[in-house]
């Protein structure tokens, strides 16, 4: 079990499955490979639960599902989440068991460094955090005798160089298509071969495996590919937004509650240049607390809707202000003028327009629309010309 005074910085020991208790009479709890065993329920009460990765998130030796469309910051996320096991440090005010990490990165090649870079430089992470990267293109799919890797990587994953008392806690894979090489996702057969090498890595490394997906053509329905992933998954994680704010919905728990979401925002991190001098840039994730607790009972909006809304979430983060409390303002709500929004989405694009006649008449449209949607769902609230979000 976590430890207040201890859950953040000491290592735990790897959660390994437990045997079955043994039965009076009726059989020894730990039947050979083959055979049946059944016990009385009262029987499982001394199994142990399995032991927390992120306080009421995501488990020991379990499997997740990370999904979402492209450019919602899958792998910023998976990063940010794989630099808070490795340093020790809690995620989102939630405990952690500090563990090594090993991120296989078999879709992003040479930027993800950059990306680690950036994350790194924003957070003040050491450099000697036990966070460790594949990079070579890898099959995780098929047998050994067919191409596959997972073997090799399960011994490479037992072989690292770790500190007394650490264990490997975490397997990124990102992202799940690339790492199939080739296979069907959405045949049964493949998808459920690709499932059982995951079983294999989680039960011989006592890892928690975290898959990086892509959502299907239609975003309502989940991950793409076959149900059975959803099926297998322990924890499914969703993630949506438009930068600079994008946020993480929990889908699916086996042992947790569902429907908690978590928001970040994005922020650019200058790296020093590289060899031929350029200039180089990433992003890193920050939390945005506020903006979280806003997003989960948001009705859905319009692409369009969504950037401005996107847009004055970050303003008001970043610039926005407490307003005085009226009979029509809620005490206590940070806001911004509607002049500093409407400026701010047509400096962050919320219209494309060649001629400068015509994209500022496309704005005042498009912000005037976006204003009386977001009023008239309630989710702005707006008096006195300050605006502010109401839910």
């Amino acid at each position: 079990m976590l430890r207040d005074d201890e859950a953040q910085t000491a290592p735990a020991e790897r959660p390994q499955e437990p045997p079955l208790p043994e039965s009076d009479g009726r059989g020894s709890g730990r039947a050979a490979q083959g055979e049946v065993e059944l016990l009385h329920w009262t029987e499982l009460r001394g199994i142990p639960r399995r032991e927390a990765l992120v306080e009421d998130l995501l488990d020991s030796t379990a499997l997740s599902v990370l999904y979402g469309p492209p450019g919602t910051c899958k792998t910023f996320f998976a990063i940010d989440l794989s630099r808070c096991l490795a340093d020790g440090t809690p995620w989102r005010g939630r405990r952690v068991r500090r563990c090594a990490v090993l991120y296989v990165v078999a879709e992003g090649g040479r930027g993800f460094v950059d990306r680690l870079e950036a994350m790194r430089l924003h957070h003040c992470v050491p450099e000697d955090i036990p966070l460790f990267v594949s990079v070579n293109p890898i099959n995780l799919r098929s047998p050994e005798n067919d191409g596959g890797h997972v073997s090799a990587l399960i011994e490479k994953a037992k072989a690292l160089p770790l500190e007394p008392g650490l264990e490997l806690g975490l397997v990124v894979i990102d992202t799940l298509s690339r790492a199939m090489a080739g296979g069907n996702e959405n045949g049964a057969e493949d998808m459920g071969a690709f499932v059982m090498q995951m079983d294999r890595i989680r039960a011989e490394t006592g890892a928690h495996v975290m898959l990086v997906h892509h959502s299907g053509k239609d975003e309502a329905k989940g991950a793409r590919g076959h149900s059975l992933l959803r099926a297998a998954a322990d924890t499914e994680l969703s993630i949506s937004g438009t930068q600079p704010i994008v946020s993480v919905r929990s889908e699916k728990q086996r042992d947790h509650r569902t429907g908690e979401t978590f928001a970040f925002k994005t922020v650019e991190v200058p790296l020093p240049p590289d060899e031929s001098g350029r200039v180089r840039g990433s992003l890193a994730l920050a939390e945005c607390e506020a903006v979280g607790q806003v997003t989960a009972r948001r009705p859905k909006l319009s692409p369009q809707t969504s950037i401005a809304l996107s847009i004055l979430q970050n303003e008001i983060d970043r610039s926005g202000e407490i307003l005085p409390a009226t009979d029509r303002t809620p005490r206590n709500v940070k806001g911004i003028s509607l002049s500093l929004w409407r400026t701010a989405c047509g400096t962050h694009g919320l219209v494309a327009a060649d001629n400068s006649k015509d994209k500022s008449e496309a704005l005042r449209k498009a912000f005037k629309r976006a204003f009386q949607t977001l009023q008239d769902k309630e989710i702005i609230g707006f008096h006195n010309d300050r605006v502010w979000l109401a839910r």
